[in-house]
């Protein structure tokens, strides 16, 4: 290795410390290199910036789309919604529940964005079976790393050096990394299961405090589940072929009409009941008030009778329908006037469920009650509207809105999460452009909007990768990675395995993992190919090891939970240190039973 090497080495030990003291942000840093590397002479103008034309680059920022149509879809809810069905109400069921689940949704999304979409739910899953949220959040990051091993797609790292593997001609599929990575999963798991949540903390001081109450939260509160009622309009029916204004739900019943399901050929239709809306044969109707009223409806209008309980309201949460509370600003001058009076229906476009005052729910004649500044109203209608309500003045908004869905999406999504997995299970070239057609069919269909497709794509991780990917190159090009390669050499192959997973592990912690992957693939290869190791092994050992980031409360899917879960930088080098030690342990008896 000559001068040119040594250079190499030295910029990127410069650009580690940059990295970690962070006098400037990642991205400026990581995108200064490939000029220095130009300045220096080590690199020609087109190999610096080959970063801007690296396929991987391309797969990962459409991958960014792809995750964040997922979840607007709600394909993630619905299975953060299994979570309480099957983990129980008993911690450690809860934990095992999961980490099950968020390993697997992220083996097909960033970190980060998993533990965006489990974060609501989890919190949920807290009030409701009394675990402190401090034993549940720091699970769900850690298992969301520990997804991320189980295909090549799973994290940015696995994507770069996928792509780095097949250009050596050692091609790796998207589930190449699944049989050591399932071992991962197991062992990282396992660790918190039976060592790790001895360690997390009993209680914070933010398990005390009371996060802004979901659309679930307020419809417990106000007992809807005890007052919402499902009919069926069946031919018989008076009421079919009639208008919701028509038919006199609330004008000669008092019933409030929260939603219409219409069964399709295919699918269900979850409609607004606006008044012109044209009742049906097949029709459902969700309708709240009291029990009397409903009966009274049922044999006066000939509808099949039904209660709607907990599954079915989160149906109708998912399909548009949006509850939450509302109250009147202290400058409101609404205080005094009614419901009727202010005729909320028409004026707003929302139902009026119930009147929360003196610490009950007021189901029968409120709406001719003077409205107090300490009364709530339970609302039901479009996000957008609620949004509206909000922003008029005379209104607070008392439930967090900002997560609502359209579950009706999600079949779609999930479809064309398929149409961008299985063109690369063929052929694992394809992998950029089919992500890329996929990312662009999600904001086609509507799954995502193009603001939020946009607003998906994190451009610091992008500009990380960018940077580093040339400085890579330069290693490898001036003999760093045939260097370590002769010093591995008389090494057992075990050995060199262990040293290129703690090497990632590392750089992973102290810059990015995206950044050690790129500047540790040529190496592995280098390494690999000196050490008659095959390619892909060397390779699996970086990817591993670059997600092998526990200890450190500053990663993106790490810093999510600290605020919720009241944690400190001790708690996480405390637990995360046993999963990361079980993790390496599995990670290299895993590599070691590779066929080749």
């Amino acid at each position: 290795m000559g001068a040119e090497g040594w250079l190499s080495i030295g910029i990127l030990l410069v650009a580690a410390v940059l990295f970690v003291k962070k006098p400037l942000p990642l991205e400026v840093t990581a995108l200064a290199l490939p000029i220095l590397l130009c300045v220096t002479g080590l690199l020609t103008a087109r190999d610096a910036l080959s970063g801007f034309s690296n396929q991987a680059v391309i797969a990962i920022a459409s991958f960014f789309v792809i995750g964040a149509a997922l979840r607007e879809a709600g394909v993630t809810t619905l299975a953060a919604r299994g979570l309480q069905r099957v983990g129980g109400r008993s911690e450690l069921g809860l934990i095992l529940a999961i980490m099950a689940a968020a390993a697997a949704v992220s083996a097909f999304m960033s970190n980060a964005a998993v533990v965006a979409v489990f974060l609501p739910a989890v919190l949920t899953l807290a009030r409701r079976t009394g675990v402190p949220p401090s034993r549940l959040l720091m699970p769900l990051a850690f298992a969301t790393v520990l997804g991320g091993n189980l295909t090549a797609i799973g994290t940015a790292p696995n994507i770069l050096l996928a792509e780095q593997s097949s250009l050596q001609g050692d091609k790796l599929g998207i589930f190449a990394f699944a049989p050591t990575g399932l071992l991962i999963v197991i062992a990282g798991i396992a660790a918190v299961a039976l060592i790790g949540r001895r360690l997390l903390p009993e209680s914070t001081a933010a398990d005390r405090l009371h996060a802004a109450p979901g659309a679930e939260d307020a419809a417990e509160s106000h007992e809807l589940t005890k007052n919402l009622f499902r009919m069926k309009v069946v031919s018989s029916s008076k009421v079919r072929g009639r208008t919701v204004a028509h038919a006199g739900i609330r004008s000669r019943y008092g019933l409030q009409l929260v939603r219409v399901m219409r069964p399709r050929r295919l699918r269900r239709t979850y409609l607004e009941p606006t008044p012109d809306l044209v009742l049906a044969t097949g029709d459902e109707l969700y309708l709240e008030g009291p029990d009397e009223a409903a009966w009274r409806f049922a044999e006066e209008e000939v509808v099949q009778f039904g209660l709607a309980g907990p599954d079915e309201i989160e149906k109708l949460l998912g399909r548009g329908l949006v509850l939450a509370e509302v109250a009147l600003s202290p400058r409101s001058g609404l205080a005094g006037s009614s419901i009727r009076n202010l005729d909320f229906r028409n004026r707003y476009g929302l139902n009026v469920l119930s009147l929360w005052r003196g610490g009950k729910a007021m189901k029968e004649g409120f709406v001719d009650e003077p409205l107090a500044r300490s009364d709530a109203l339970l609302v039901s209608g479009p996000a957008e509207r609620l949004r509206r309500l909000a922003a008029d003045g005379d209104f607070v908004l008392l439930t967090d809105v900002s997560a609502t869905q359209d579950l009706g999406r999600a079949p779609v999504a999930f479809l064309i999460l398929l149409a961008a997995i299985l063109p690369a299970l063929i052929e694992p070239s394809w992998l950029p452009l089919s992500a890329l057609g996929a990312a662009l069919l999600m904001v086609v269909t509507g799954c995502l909007t193009m603001p939020r497709a946009k607003a998906a794509i994190d451009w610091k991780v992008l500009f990380v990768i960018i940077g580093t990917v040339p400085l890579g190159r330069a290693l490898a090009t001036h003999g760093v990675g045939d260097a370590v390669g002769n010093l591995a050499g008389g090494v057992a192959p075990a050995a060199l395995l262990a040293t290129l997973f703690v090497s990632a592990a590392v750089l992973a912690a102290v810059t990015s993992n995206a950044s050690a992957a790129a500047i540790l693939g040529p190496i592995a290869v280098g390494a690999a190919e000196a050490a008659g190791l095959p390619v892909h092994r060397a390779i699996l050992g970086v990817a591993y090891g670059c997600s092998c980031a526990f200890l450190m409360p500053y990663h993106q899917w790490n810093l999510l939970v600290v605020g919720p879960g009241g944690y400190e930088a001790r708690h996480f080098f405390r637990v995360g240190g046993v999963v990361s030690i079980a993790v390496a342990i599995a990670a290299l008896v895993g590599l070691s039973l590779l066929p080749g």
